[in-house]
């Protein structure tokens, strides 16, 4: 690329976005693909290129289908037909008319697709190629109501034509159509193995990651056959290997100690690259930039990212047990059950478009459930959230209370009603949400007169993998020391902020917050207001502290989570915001990080993957388990909270525990008794009743 900007080769510019927008498409990551594509159709049409901005059409369309803008695709797409008839591009108007044939189904209009797909495949035929008389025959067998033979004969094509997405897809079509369960496993068990295998070529645990979310139908299908034939158990290996992958492999990639082995030259071009993408981000963050500026600023961030990513992927083959395929241990149902402490039980979610599945594992028994869909579990959280995060007053709380009592009952019939005859006897829950469940605190929904927060002592995690990932690693043992950063201060560098959207204030009673909890301890550092900034952070060596503690504001980027942050007083080489990829970078060794910040625990929802957020950076920066936020908070409730939580921890009590007293503190506290002021905390990561071992290595 850069070589074909020296050249002012804009035609090479143009072919290098495609391809970039190509892989990022076949990855999943479907933002940064439509950037590399527009910026192409942009190039092209300056050339006037007429047929390979109708390529840059297609793909765009190809984008929009995979987000659910169907009536875009389908303007992209007709647009990309028209040029192709007319410029005698046969290829490519058969690419599009199998392109038009998935949109028409998406828009329950079987009779128009068909007619599609038959164009599509008489154009394939008359040019004979194999690949798109195949791509046209699996679309127009989705329009029949006997679509074996169809499928049977694309599959035979992608087969001796070496295409094994298309193959994975057609396979899971194929047992999609079958007449029986027993007749579909085979299918989608090999169609399984062929994503699976594709996806370990993937060299970006991030696009790993998106790969994965991409096909989650295949995964669902997959996973909803097994437990219709019973077998509950074979149901959730499945579904725990799918989701954890990505985050172990991330999780095994994590060799912290590697970042003490940098070159000067790495080191060099590791500060380099990340300057790239602070001084873009302060760019394009200016208000009122002309919208040529603002895709061009947005162009450069997504090239300086990914060569951020292709440095650290090389990195991580160079020094780490990715490289020698030891990617981490993969949990079973069985090995869960070796693990948990008596009287405790992981529970864990997978929601589908159709159905959803939640299993509980205890040390007697694994027992599953189906759940309604996404389509009506997901509302209900939101509804329960948008009551849950609004403000509430001596006036309000009473009204307001009984409402997300309401919207609550409900979500714990759907959730954990099924369970009941299982969860006798047990105090402990270790809960593996899915999708939008990442973002509800189980603690505020009813249980015997009650709350689950007064029933059972319960812990988050992104999948009990995770859990016995972070147990493996290394360490040091730190000693009960703090570190804490509270009260950032906003009054030097104002402009900058403003220009990335950002409006904050001072926090205050975050300064009390910390002042109380360095009390507890023997030994602490603690930054505060101009203090308490990125570069502080940074210079500081974390792997001492065993409690590391940053209260301050945050935000959420949900189109791209990695530049989500934590906002701190910028400097005078710093923006202020320390984010995702930054946080990476940062060697701990800290049973516990507290981001006592708004919506620190949000994040981008992937298919299976769970949430991509700060979390998961802290997890491979070295921390054993967080508390992070799920919305807004007070920071005069959450300065009492905190308080509590780590006068609970110097008496030693366990982690996950320490906060569920804090939490039923403040419910005895009339001022703070609503959820809105406790139940935004949540507990992730280790906790002391979950044993790690028993588990399967990752091939």
């Amino acid at each position: 690329m850069k070589i074909r900007e020296e050249l002012k080769s804009l035609g090479g510019q143009a072919d290098a976005h495609g391809a970039i927008g190509l892989d990022y498409l076949s990855a999943g990551e479907y933002a940064r693909a439509r950037q590399h594509w527009e910026r192409a159709g942009a190039l092209y049409t300056e050339i006037g290129a007429k047929l390979a901005v109708a390529s840059a059409q297609h793909n765009l369309g190809r984008i929009s289908l995979a987000t659910g803008e169907v009536a875009a695709a389908e303007k992209q797409f007709t647009a990309a037909l028209q040029t192709r008839r007319a410029g005698g591009a046969r290829n490519g108007e058969a690419m599009t008319l199998a392109a038009l044939c998935d949109t028409r189904l998406l828009q329950k209009d079987p009779v128009q697709a068909g007619e599609f797909a038959k164009q599509g495949l008489a154009v394939a035929r008359a040019i004979n190629s194999r690949a798109l008389i195949a791509a046209n025959l699996q679309c127009l067998a989705r329009t029949t109501a006997q679509p074996q033979a169809l499928l049977n004969e694309a599959l035979q094509m992608f087969r001796e034509i070496g295409s094994p997405d298309e193959q994975s897809k057609t396979l899971a079509l194929l047992a999609a159509a079958a007449s029986s369960d027993a007749e579909a496993l085979p299918l989608i068990e090999e169609s399984a193995r062929i994503a699976e295998s594709m996806r370990g070529a993937v060299a970006s645990s991030a696009l790993r990651a998106t790969f994965r979310a991409a096909r989650a139908d295949r995964v669902d299908l997959h996973t909803a056959i097994l437990m219709r034939l019973g077998h509950t158990e074979r149901a959730f290996n499945a579904a725990e290997k799918a989701r954890a992958r990505s985050l172990v492999e991330m999780m095994g990639e994590a060799r912290t100690e590697l970042r003490q082995d940098l070159s000067a030259e790495q080191a060099g071009r590791e500060e380099q690259l990340i300057g790239a993408i602070t001084a873009t981000q302060r760019l394009l963050f200016r208000p009122n930039l002309p919208a040529a500026r603002r895709r061009e600023l947005e162009q450069q961030l997504s090239g300086a990212e990914r060569e951020f990513d292709l440095f650290q992927i090389e990195l991580r083959r160079a020094g780490n047990r990715y490289a020698a395929g030891q990617y981490g241990p993969i949990a079973t149902a069985r090995s869960i059950q070796g693990q948990l402490a008596p009287g405790s039980a992981l529970i864990e979610f997978a929601l589908g478009e159709k159905q959803s599945f939640v299993w509980a594992i205890t040390g007697k028994q694994i027992h599953g459930a189906t759940l309604p869909g996404r389509g009506e579990i997901e509302p209900r959280i939101e509804a329960f959230r948008k009551l849950a995060a609004q403000p509430v007053n001596a006036l309000t709380a009473r009204s307001a209370q009984a409402r997300l009592d309401a919207e609550a009952a409900a979500l714990y019939k759907i959730l954990l009603a099924p369970l009941e005859p299982v969860l006798g006897g047990v105090a402990e829950l270790t809960l593996v949400p899915d999708g939008a469940l990442a973002y509800l605190p189980f603690e505020a929904l009813p249980a015997h007169g009650g709350r689950l927060l007064h029933r059972f002592r319960i812990a988050y995690a992104p999948s009990a993998s995770t859990l016995n990932a972070i147990a493996e690693r290394p360490r040091r043992g730190p000693g009960q020391s703090l570190l804490a950063l509270a009260d950032p201060a906003f009054e030097k560098a104002p402009t900058l902020l403003a220009e990335r959207g950002f409006d904050f204030t001072r926090l205050p009673n975050t300064r009390a917050e910390v002042g109380a909890i360095q009390q507890l301890f023997a030994t602490s550092k603690v930054f505060l207001g101009v203090n308490a900034g990125e570069a502080a952070l940074k210079a500081t060596d974390l792997t001492p502290y065993r409690y590391i503690h940053l209260a301050a504001h945050g935000y959420f980027d949900e189109a791209n989570p990695s530049r989500s942050g934590i906002v701190l007083t910028p400097g005078e080489n710093e923006d202020g915001v320390l984010q995702a990829h930054e946080v990476m970078l940062l060697r701990m060794n800290a049973d516990l990080v507290t981001l006592s910040a708004c919506q620190t625990g949000l994040g981008k929802l992937l298919a299976g993957e769970g949430v991509q957020s700060l979390t998961r950076a802290f997890f491979y920066a070295g921390a054993q388990s967080l508390v992070v936020s799920l919305w807004n908070v007070n920071d005069a409730a959450t300065a009492e909270l905190m308080t509590n939580f780590y006068k609970n921890l110097t008496r030693g009590v366990a982690r996950h525990e320490a906060l569920r007293q804090a939490k039923i503190a403040m419910t005895k506290n009339p001022r703070w008794s609503h959820p809105y002021y406790w139940a935004p905390f949540i507990f992730t990561g280790l906790h002391t009743s979950f044993a790690p071992g028993g588990t399967e290595p990752l091939h």
